[in-house]
């Protein structure tokens, strides 16, 4: 495990990715690939705040790890 795993991400920006995904559409979020998915809810996020190179890669690699979690939320709908 990287140290950048192991670092916690700034919770403002954590709300921030959970907003972007509450704003796409479900079928957007089951029918993505995951790298375009991860790719268009990180923009979504980058629209709202800017994000030096750590947070960014912490936002990644947070984000990849809950793309599962994003396509169950979004199929329960």
């Amino acid at each position: 495990m990287s140290a950048i795993q192991n670092m916690p991400i700034n919770p403002s920006v954590l709300r921030l990715l959970w907003k972007a995904v509450s704003e796409i559409n479900y079928q957007t979020l089951l029918s993505l690939p995951d790298r375009d998915l991860s790719q268009v809810i990180t923009q979504k996020v980058r629209d709202r705040v800017v994000l030096d190179s750590e947070e960014a890669q912490k936002l990644d690699v947070y984000l990849t790890s809950r793309l599962l979690l994003i396509r169950d939320l979004a199929d329960a709908i």
